[in-house]
């Protein structure tokens, strides 16, 4: 079966993201319940900082339980990373720092 791309939306009135097609296929192949989640996250600007809440997480189909699984698997698997001032860094691509193993 042979697809041809239709036409999307992308102007100033419909805002849209930027992914790594590296990253967004090991994303598919790595990631299991935090997939949703690491799309979610994946679609904001570098630099951009929020606040995640899983309330709004839930407007983009992420239920309950697959945010706090996804969230856990996400910071396991290194997408999620902590900051020494509480925050999180997202990261397409995990970066390991090679003396944790």
């Amino acid at each position: 079966m042979r697809v041809v791309i239709g036409n999307r939306l992308r102007d100033s009135n419909h805002p849209f993201g930027v992914i790594g097609i590296e990253a967004l296929q090991r994303a598919c192949l790595d990631l299991k319940v935090g997939l949703k989640l690491w799309l979610y996250l994946a679609k904001s600007q570098d630099g951009y900082e929020f606040g995640l809440s899983q309330k709004a997480c839930e407007n983009w189909g992420i239920k309950k339980d697959s945010y706090y699984r996804g969230k856990e698997e996400l910071i396991e698997k290194r997408y999620l990373v902590p900051l020494e001032d509480g925050r999180y860094r997202f990261d397409e691509m995990p970066v390991y720092n090679y003396s944790d193993f």
